[in-house]
């Protein structure tokens, strides 16, 4: 091994795409410390340019399979954080998942021909946005979405319509409103979903993943329930009747995999931090294999 000086962690940036490496397994006779260590090199001597993120050592009982589990992060001290206690009243919801950004809206469009302190400048708004992505893979191992509301062992999953409910006791105050009659007599609260179109993963009949490329498409500032209700599945009839006018069909056909950024758009009468939880209604539709 070629011994060289220290250098701190992100000073470089790797250039190529992090794959996932199993070493094999050791086996340890006795109980005692072990010291793990990695020194890559090359032979003309230099430092070798290898990245190495999320190294984790595991356990393995005797003739057990060395198969890779989840990664869980630690801390310096080996302590490990899980998410194992319910969020409750959405406070992780709101502050791990949600960043309050800033828009304009310009003659043009929002955030078109127009910016900070623009002569276009009609308005500015302020949102709370999540980007999260959907992955018929991660839905198939169970990390994401595990209660089995994704119809499972099919293909070609495609969009048909889609609905947002805001869960949450008051999540709408109109007591500062300037009317307050007609802010009480609307039960919602404006959202964008947008869906991006490069690299979607379709899963076809032979069980390849093939990519393919979309445009971008927007539901743009459709309304999302808000009216302290939780979503069931099944609907009820009740809950059907009020989210049933909220649908929107602008995604219709595309696929439901992919990455989405989501904006919760602010204004006086919505009370952001008595949002417990943000649900997504997506029916879809789906191509069945009749082979075995």
């Amino acid at each position: 091994m070629v011994e060289d000086p220290v250098w701190e962690p992100g000073e470089f940036e790797p250039d190529l795409v992090a794959q996932q490496h199993t070493l094999g397994p050791f086996l340890m006779k006795q109980p005692g410390l072990v010291r793990v260590s990695f020194e890559p090199s090359v032979a003309d001597g230099s430092r070798g340019d290898v990245w190495f993120a999320e190294v984790q050592l595991e356990a393995l009982g005797p003739g057990a399979v060395s198969s890779p589990s989840v990664y869980m992060p630690t801390v310096r001290s080996g302590v490990a954080f899980l998410d194992a206690c319910p969020d409750l009243d959405g406070q992780v919801l709101r502050s791990s998942f949600f960043e309050k950004r800033t828009e304009y809206i310009c003659a043009a469009g929002l955030g078109r021909d127009c910016g900070p302190g623009g002569e276009n400048v009609i308005r500015t708004l302020t949102f709370y946005e999540s980007v999260f992505g959907l992955g018929l893979e991660q839905i198939e191992r169970g990390e994401i979405i595990p209660s089995a509301q994704i119809a499972l062992g099919n293909y070609n999953y495609r969009h048909d319509l889609v609905g947002v409910n805001l869960v949450g006791t008051n999540v709408r105050d109109c007591a500062e409103s300037e009317e307050p009659a007609t802010c009480y007599s609307n039960a919602f609260v404006p959202f964008t979903l947008i869906h991006e179109g490069d690299d979607i993963p379709i899963r076809n009949h032979d069980g390849d993943t093939v990519p393919f490329d979309f445009e971008r498409a927007f539901i743009e500032h459709g309304k999302a329930l808000a009216s302290e209700v939780v979503l069931t599945n099944p609907l009820a009839s009740s809950m059907e009747t009020l989210l049933g006018p909220y649908y929107k069909q602008e995604l219709r056909g595309r696929p439901l995999m992919g990455h989405y950024t989501l904006r919760i758009w602010d204004d006086p009468a919505l009370n952001w931090e008595n949002v417990e939880d943000v649900q997504l209604v997506f029916r879809y539709r789906y191509w069945t294999r009749f082979e075995r």
